[in-house]
């Protein structure tokens, strides 16, 4: 009985806890996604102007040690490796590229989940007969007194429990390490671009880095984006 309690208090809390319940939320949704379009075309517009700082400047004393799979295999400059990544995230073809790799990414996902509910549905029930006999028969006690109109009226609650179990599903899934195909198509240009610049034909994991006082110092891209804020405003 503790079960169909717990089952009946998260009904409730649900159905109080609606997402875009009425259609008036639409708008704030609207203005949401429209500020963080914003946010994301005000970055790279900054970004580009760092990066064609850094092309412009060409400085010959700053070069960037290339590892691939730990191993030393040539040195790029920081002009050229700029050039290299503004090509690449202004690249319409990249972002095609990835917009296909996350709808395989959702297919596979989708498809894991059809496979997943059913069998911990179907592992959940099995304990609770093995466990918990009596909660188990008040279950199906409970479900043969269930009519149609109760199904229909149920149905958006069950639907958006089953998003949050999705998600919880997905994320254990990605903190245990699988990626359900994603490829970050970006980096992989990036790295292609590298790897043409400085005639290496090995594939592998790749690194920059120069040492300053004896520390390894990485490029950091951020930082160079935080420099250009800084100027714009002052």
């Amino acid at each position: 009985m503790k079960l169909i309690k717990t089952w009946k208090e998260l009904n409730s809390f649900q159905a109080k806890h609606v997402f875009l319940r009425h259609w008036a939320d639409l708008p704030m949704l609207a203005f949401a996604v429209i500020g963080i379009a914003y946010l994301a075309i005000s970055a790279l517009s900054r970004y580009e102007a760092a990066l064609i700082k850094r092309i412009d400047a060409d400085d010959k004393t700053l070069t960037w040690q290339v590892s691939v799979n730990g191993v030393a295999v040539g040195i790029i400059a920081d002009a050229v490796y700029a050039a290299i990544r503004r090509h690449v995230i202004f690249d319409v073809h990249i972002y095609v590229a990835q917009l296909f790799n996350f709808g395989n990414v959702l297919f596979r996902v989708i498809d894991s989940l059809f496979v997943a509910i059913p069998l911990g549905v179907f592992w959940c029930g099995l304990a609770c007969y093995f466990f918990e006999p009596d909660t188990f028969a008040s279950i199906l006690a409970e479900l043969q007194k269930v009519t149609p109109a109760q199904i229909v009226s149920s149905a958006p609650t069950i639907l958006q429990m089953m998003v949050v179990v999705s998600i919880m599903l997905i994320t254990a899934a990605a903190v245990t390490g699988r990626s359900f195909g994603f490829v970050n198509q970006f980096d992989q240009a990036i790295c292609k671009g590298i790897r043409r610049a400085i005639s290496c034909a090995a594939e592998g994991d790749i690194f920059l880095y120069h040492l300053v006082d004896d520390k390894m110092v990485v490029p950091k891209e951020l930082d160079f984006i935080r420099s250009q804020m800084d100027k714009t405003q002052a």
